[in-house]
């Protein structure tokens, strides 16, 4: 490669850090056999410069093609449109359970039909957190709109504040004399270090990615919107489930306990089944209008694409929704089960031991799936294909993926913590304002709405981040033709991380949170010039 003014132009075609352009028939290779990689050479650190695309330099056929993202791929023709509903055994099984839990669920709820649980005080509570949920949502927003306009500082004030709050803690715990919390909260704040130094090259590409996703969800705010829309559901059915535990539990027949505990069973998997699929329609939603956004230009968008979206989810891939919520519902009883044997004494440490394994085992499946499901979304495959895929990814890519999702999740939990902190002094100043007095349940109440209502909006970006990774690994290109400052971010980002000893950028190069647009040609010995543009 030669350097000209700062900017390089690579000698050999292996040392593009891009795909080539690719047209409408053939933009995404086979899954995962050409997955995107990124080449430097072993020269110093001053030749490998990534060179950022402007808009100019794209080919008008590159721009003007499309790509239809929800696509099948197949053995003879890569990509055939999506006709038929996919995994529909589980489909149909989930609607079965569903009429099978309502009549179960009326059953035994018409026991407690007598208990008057809503009164005028319930009600009174239902308007107060409806009312706290709003507040929580304006504030989770404004955070989020903030936290967009000054990512980077805010990311590095994420990573420091992991390192010493542990510190802090632990300094408390050892002057109050609590020596083993002390320990453990020191030894986190080690980790937390340890951590953030062997991950120094991938929090750029995190933070990149978790910008370009913000803006995406800022342009598609109906996404935030369907988000907490879908906690309204959820809600119901869990007091519907609940009180449908609570009359079978205080009509537990003895004599026949096996069908008494078959049916808490039942409607346990029931809770947190539909729990989890309601959960994962909104991630499909998200994953299917981003990549909408991901493939399509702004110019070439179509019409009412969240809607479409979400009709696609509870549709055709309403099936492989169904199939991994059911996996992770299992788990999720299963976990329930050992959690309620650790109350006995004499299987407490072997239930300990087995709680621990379950909650890693599921929050292994959480992740798996919420990959997966991204395939599904996108590219329209079964569950099973699309859990290949990602098996594929991973053992492409390595643990690059768990890694960056680690980075990212650190921040939004953050966002989270922040913003049930910011809800309760908002509170607190309304209590004092008014001469009140506000009780320790209902601070612990206002700090726990504020937390779960920013983790619905961020479960939205957390949907963008994997999605917009899975397409990025799969075909760069296709963002470059449509969101090219997006993917000059996210490829300068990129080689950072895979060549922290051979990449550098200099102050003429494009910067990996706002691209420099150039129209400058750069020279170079061969004709490669062509292929970075």
């Amino acid at each position: 490669m030669t350097e000209n003014d700062g900017y390089v132009a690579f000698e050999n075609e292996s040392d593009v850090p891009v795909n080539k352009p690719t047209t409408n028939s053939n933009r995404i290779q086979k899954f995962m056999s050409n997955s995107f990689s990124l080449f430097w050479s072993n020269k110093s650190t001053e030749e490998c410069q990534y060179q950022p695309l402007t808009t100019d330099e794209i080919d008008e056929s590159e721009k003007a093609s499309k790509l239809e993202p929800f696509l099948e791929v197949q053995q003879d023709s890569r990509f055939q449109p999506v006709h038929k509903y996919r995994d529909i055994i589980f489909y149909i099984a989930f609607v079965i359970h569903i009429l099978v839990a309502i009549f179960v669920g009326v059953k035994e709820a018409i026991q407690v039909k007598d208990c008057n649980c809503l009164n005028k005080n319930a009600f009174r509570h239902l308007f107060f957190l409806l009312l706290l949920s709003i507040t929580a949502t304006l504030t989770a927003s404004t955070l989020l709109l903030i936290f967009h306009q000054f990512i980077r500082t805010f990311v590095a004030v994420v990573m420091v504040a992991s390192c010493f709050f542990p510190l802090i803690v632990s300094s408390v715990a050892i002057v109050t004399g609590y020596w083993t919390h002390g320990i453990l909260a020191l030894s986190a704040s080690f980790l937390s270090y340890f951590f953030l130094s062997l991950m120094q090259n991938r929090i750029e590409f995190a933070t990149t990615i978790l910008h370009v996703s913000l803006t995406c969800i800022k342009q598609n705010p109906s996404l935030v919107g369907l988000a907490l829309v879908a906690v309204l559901p959820q809600l119901l059915w869990t007091v519907f489930v609940a009180t449908a535990l609570y009359g079978t539990i205080i009509t537990f027949d003895y004599e026949a306990r096996l069908i008494s505990w078959m049916e808490i069973l039942f409607l346990l998997l029931s809770l947190f089944w539909t729990f989890q699929v309601i959960r994962n329609i909104v991630h499909v939603t998200t994953s299917t209008r981003v990549a909408t956004w991901y493939f399509y230009s702004d110019s070439n968008q179509p019409p009412k694409p969240t809607l479409s979206a979400l009709k696609r989810a509870c549709t055709i891939s309403f099936g492989s929704i169904c199939f991994g919520s059911l996996l992770i519902a299992m788990m999720q009883v299963i976990r329930f089960l050992l959690t309620q044997a650790k109350k006995q004494k004499k299987y407490e440490t072997v239930a300990r031991i087995a709680v621990s394994m379950a909650l890693a085992l599921e929050t292994a499946l959480i992740y798996f799936n919420q990959y997966a499901l991204v395939y599904v979304a996108v590219y329209g495959t079964t569950f099973i294909q699309s859990a290949k895929n990602v098996g594929k990814i991973i053992k492409t890519k390595g643990v690059s993926t768990i890694l960056n999702d680690d980075i990212t999740h650190i921040v939004l939990t953050f966002v989270c913590v922040l913003n049930a902190l910011v809800l309760s002094l908002l509170s607190l100043l309304f209590y004092i304002l008014t001469s009140r007095q506000i009780s320790t349940p209902m601070l612990m109440t206002v700090l726990w709405v504020g937390y779960c209502v920013a983790g619905v909006i961020t479960s939205v970006i957390s949907s963008a981040i994997s999605t917009i990774y899975i397409c990025f690994v799969e075909d760069p290109s296709a963002l470059r033709s449509t969101h090219v400052e997006a993917y000059n971010s996210l490829a300068s980002a990129w080689m950072i991380m895979y060549g922290s000893n051979q990449v550098k950028l200099n102050s003429n190069s494009a910067s990996t949170s706002t691209p420099t647009t150039t129209n400058k040609a750069t020279t170079t010995s061969t004709t490669t010039t062509s292929t970075t543009t």
